[in-house]
């Protein structure tokens, strides 16, 4: 591990820390002008999330307005739809390979955000542990100087696995 990822675990808590955490939750308000774009009207909307540390993982309670829970799992390339008491009212699996062909004025389905939105939010949540998951390449790059500021830079790279942009 080189030392700007060392310094940047430390500054986040440690990675000690860090591995004693299982879960961890999150109030989040989703919204803004990219979801009309994808033709989502459920926006704006409040959730809870609920993140897995150790798999890409996470749960929305609720789910836009529907009043039902959605769950991202990255390993099963899946996402559910249920209701509160568990019934699984939709759900999709191979959901990466569902954009292909899109653009980027293709509207999504409600899965297609929440597909979205979980490996994104599991993304934000977990860096910059993240870098220290097996098969993630984290290297520090040379210094950037602008505005008589001196920059560190880290070059990441994921395996295929992790799902990211």
């Amino acid at each position: 591990m080189n030392d700007l990822v060392k310094h940047v675990l430390q500054a986040h808590g440690g990675l000690d820390r860090w591995s004693r955490i299982g879960e961890l939750s999150a109030d989040v308000l989703f919204g803004g002008p990219f979801w009309s774009l994808r033709g989502f009207s459920e926006m704006p909307f409040c959730a809870t999330l609920t993140v897995d540390a150790r798999r890409e993982r996470i749960g929305f309670s609720p789910w836009g307005n529907s009043g039902q829970d959605m769950t991202f799992h990255a390993d099963e390339d899946s996402v559910e739809l249920r209701t509160p008491d568990g019934r699984v009212v939709e759900s999709r699996t191979g959901i990466r390979s569902s954009y292909g062909g899109y653009d980027l004025a293709s509207p999504w389905e409600s899965l297609q955000v929440g597909y979205f939105i979980g490996y994104a939010m599991w993304n934000y949540l977990t860096t910059p542990f993240l870098f220290t998951f097996p098969g993630v390449d984290a290297r520090e790059e040379e210094s950037w100087s602008e505005s008589g500021e001196v920059w560190r830079r880290l070059r990441v790279t994921f395996p295929e696995e992790i799902a990211t942009h």
